[in-house]
């Protein structure tokens, strides 16, 4: 194995360490890694070039979050039977997580196990087209479970930013607004214009 390259860079505001490397069967790869600050990005940079060099490309290949993985998380930590503290302030998981759950399995059956990391703004609309028009994987629906279903996608993707599992979401700003504001309609011309 031969490290091509080693950087640190910020992005969004947030320090990152990158180190890219080449296999020995000649495959190029890179690591991102998410930092503290500065110089924890320094410190963490030098520990993945040692890390490569001691134990192989093929430990990191676990960083790799698959879309079911992350709806699992999910469903053991995020959406979980509220606890209360003694006054009745919920401090942990939600109300009720059988809708939680199900809008969690409505975008598992479009996302399935694919790489969180290859989820786009264009599959958020495809997901949305798929859900107000009725496909082989989900039924039809009308849109507020749809936005319920995107709040919940982005709710979990934020969450694998945060855990450096994910360096963005793809919920920008601009694509967030696109998708609340949009009606059915708006959203299908859309998709289809762009086949």
């Amino acid at each position: 194995m031969k490290i091509l390259n080693r950087t640190t860079r910020k992005i969004n505001g947030k320090w990152y360490a990158r180190v890219r490397y080449e296999d020995d069967n000649g495959k190029k790869a890179e690591l991102l890694r998410r930092a503290e600050g500065k110089s924890d990005a320094k410190n963490l940079k030098a520990k993945l070039v040692t890390e490569l060099l001691e134990k192989g490309p093929t430990q990191f290949v676990a960083g790799k979050v698959s879309f079911r993985q992350l709806v699992q998380h999910g469903k053991d930590n995020i959406y979980v039977p509220a606890v209360f503290d003694e006054n009745g302030t919920r401090i942990k998981g939600v109300k009720s997580e059988k809708p939680a759950h199900y809008a969690l399995n409505a975008l598992l059956k479009f996302y399935g196990d694919k790489d969180i990391r290859k989820i786009d703004a264009d599959g958020l609309r495809e997901y949305k087209v798929a859900r107000l028009t009725r496909t082989n994987k989900l039924s039809k629906v009308k849109l507020a479970t749809v936005h319920r279903e995107l709040s919940k996608l982005r709710r979990l993707l934020n969450v694998a930013v945060g855990k450096g599992w994910l360096v963005r979401s793809p919920f920008t700003k601009e694509v967030s607004r696109e998708l609340n504001s949009r009606g059915r309609r708006d959203s299908i011309s859309n998709v289809d214009s762009r086949a």
